[in-house]
């Protein structure tokens, strides 16, 4: 069912023209329902050198694609086809509809035009309306949740669409799942977890799942990649791409940090 609960996504600018691809899902909190994604996606900043040198272009609309759920009689759903639903990022005053991490880095350039940087997690949270019946399948419960680390070693699967990509079609969204491997859950910044091997361009904010105990749980959230030899100075361009680690969010401790109600409940 996990391939049902990924999120095709597309980040639209005012006049719904396509800026970016993307991927997320859905989870049932205690005060609603919440698309998660990356902040990068929704903001078209780099979390990871926030200092860009034009302002970048406004997204306005996150558009998700989903599986449709229709009740045709009582006891009898059918799964298949596609459900579209344009999330406003921006609130009639034009302020930001989403909800980050509350600690924030200092980046007045950024600050000046209403976009301020998490300090840790990469990751927001977008409330969302959807009617019960398609909730009822395409949504993650938040004790779905595992919320103790994994250690170096363990297996994880990305589920998301890498540039947009669908494996059924554009028309029915049908996810991709890439096997990685946590490389560590020690690192110099408290909101990273490394995967050793990074995903494509359209799968930040795939949900990250683990098998725990025969079941699998949701563990994280897909956020990008980093190059070991970029920490020896080597300049971006020529940054061995064979070599790119995944970055991981791990999602109870990044909705500890975003102050989500109920978070240890």
């Amino acid at each position: 069912m996990a391939g049902l609960k990924a999120m095709r996504l597309e980040a639209l600018d005012k006049d719904k023209n396509v800026l970016t691809r993307a991927s997320g899902f859905l989870v049932s909190e205690s005060d609603g329902l919440f698309l998660y994604t990356c902040w990068h996606v929704v903001t078209g900043v780099d979390f990871l050198d926030p200092t860009p040198r034009t302002p970048p272009e406004r997204r306005a609309f996150i558009r998700l694609y989903c599986q449709n759920v229709q009740q045709r009689q009582p006891g009898i759903q059918v799964i298949g086809d596609v459900r579209i639903v344009d999330v406003p990022l921006l609130t009639a005053s034009g302020e930001p509809r989403w909800l980050q991490e509350p600690n924030e880095q200092a980046i007045p350039d950024l600050q000046a035009i209403g976009i301020r940087v998490p300090k840790s997690f990469d990751v927001v949270r977008i409330p969302v309306n959807l009617d019960s019946e398609l909730r009822s399948v395409v949504e993650f419960q938040k004790t779905d949740i595992l919320t103790n680390y994994r250690l170096a070693g363990t297996d994880v699967v990305v589920v998301g669409y890498p540039y947009g990509y669908s494996a059924r079609g554009i028309t029915t969204p049908e996810p991709v799942f890439l096997k990685r491997a946590i490389a560590s859950s020690r690192t110099s910044k408290v909101g990273y977890t490394l995967l050793d091997g990074g995903a494509a361009p359209g799968m930040s904010g795939a949900p990250v799942l683990t098998n725990h105990q025969d079941e699998w749980w949701l563990l994280g959230m897909y956020t990008g990649v980093i190059f070991p030899d970029s920490q020896c100075g080597r300049p971006d361009p020529l940054n061995d791409r064979r070599a790119a680690l995944g970055l991981m969010a791990h999602l109870h401790l990044s909705r500890a940090f975003m102050q989500v109600p109920g978070v240890f409940d």
